[in-house]
């Protein structure tokens, strides 16, 4: 009996060693949280590895001691280098209207009030689209746009429906004739977010911020340093339909689709580094930023948030002139 005790107590022990090891693992990436877990900080630390957009080798290096005590100044001065859509950050109507830009509509007009206030975050359904892999270029026939990002095991194309999925099967075969190297399924995965997607989601009217947790953060693509061009986003008609139905004015995705929408003025938030799928980029943020109304924030670390209501603060820098900054947002339960 002592025996089997002690069988079992060591088992036991294990168990809950490998326990603690699996929540170290988990909560490493997790927003982090502060005030015995009323605040969580949902901006990415900005690194030499983090993703950027249409780059396999990230960030790299972007601060540079100028000045340091140790050669002998009286103080350590750096300096730093960033694209305006870095990390955790958000969109100015300037950054897809060349009349905004002119006009001066940079994010120092964007409004503190839809910055800051109530929000809702939502889980995405993680089963609505497919995914086809070919090996080869990129491909337009018929009115499809079939676009993928190279891989070792092959490439990647997105497409928005089943009706589609089998189109590009047919394509793909006749294209595999003319001499692309093979043909193969993969994983269903839902990357792009559609009509139906957000009819499913239910937000009510009155919500203005709206914080998007999908796939993105399931698979942690911002803690990956190359660019995944199979992000999830918002295709167009998924927008138009959040703008119609829905008085959202933030949205915000965790790397790439936004969890929240303004109708009259509002925010959205995703979490990729944009809130519209990669083969849909300028006409989603047309539909979004046309009316200067909707404030996109992207990028955002939604890992280990669950889904509710919450307070957002969005605090991007008064930099006059440009149509993006990198921003701090936390969440207060």
């Amino acid at each position: 009996m002592v025996t089997m005790a002690t069988t079992m107590n060591k088992h036991n022990l294990l168990l809950l060693l490998c326990a603690g090891i699996l929540t170290v693992n988990i909560l490493s990436g997790s927003a982090v949280a502060y005030g015995n877990g009323k605040i969580f900080d949902i901006t990415h630390k900005i690194t030499s590895e983090l993703p950027t957009f249409e780059s396999q080798k990230g960030l790299g290096q972007f601060i540079w001691l100028v000045s340091s005590i140790r050669n002998g100044s009286i103080a350590n001065v750096s300096q730093f280098k960033l694209g305006t859509h870095t990390g955790t950050h958000v969109d100015a109507p300037s950054h897809f209207f060349q009349k905004y830009y002119e006009e001066g509509f940079d994010v120092t007009t964007l409004s503190l009030q839809t910055l800051n206030g109530p929000a809702l975050v939502v889980d995405v359904p993680r089963d609505k689209n497919i995914t086809v892999c070919l090996t080869g270029g990129g491909l337009r026939w018929l009115g499809f746009t079939f676009d993928w990002q190279e891989k070792e095991t092959g490439t990647l194309v997105m497409f928005p429906c089943l009706t589609d999925f089998f189109c590009g099967l047919v394509i793909g075969v006749f294209v595999y004739q003319y001499g692309i190297r093979g043909l193969r399924l993969c994983s269903f995965q839902p990357l792009t977010l559609l009509s139906e997607v957000m009819k499913s989601l239910n937000i009510p009217r009155g919500v203005h911020r709206v914080l998007f947790r999908t796939l993105n953060t399931d698979r942690g693509l911002m803690h990956k340093t190359e660019f995944a061009s199979n992000f999830t986003g918002f295709r167009k008609d998924g927008a138009q339909w959040l703008v119609d139905n829905t008085d959202i004015k933030l949205v915000g995705l965790c790397a790439s689709v936004p969890q929240f929408l303004l109708f009259s003025s509002g925010l959205m938030g995703l979490d990729y580094l944009s809130v519209s799928a990669y083969v849909d980029a300028a006409p989603t943020h047309h539909i979004f930023l046309k009316k200067r109304e909707i404030v996109l924030v992207e990028g955002l670390n939604l890992d280990g948030i669950q889904p509710g209501k919450y307070t957002v603060h969005c605090l991007p820098l008064r930099m006059v002139g440009a149509d993006g900054c990198p921003t701090r947002c936390i969440l207060t339960a």
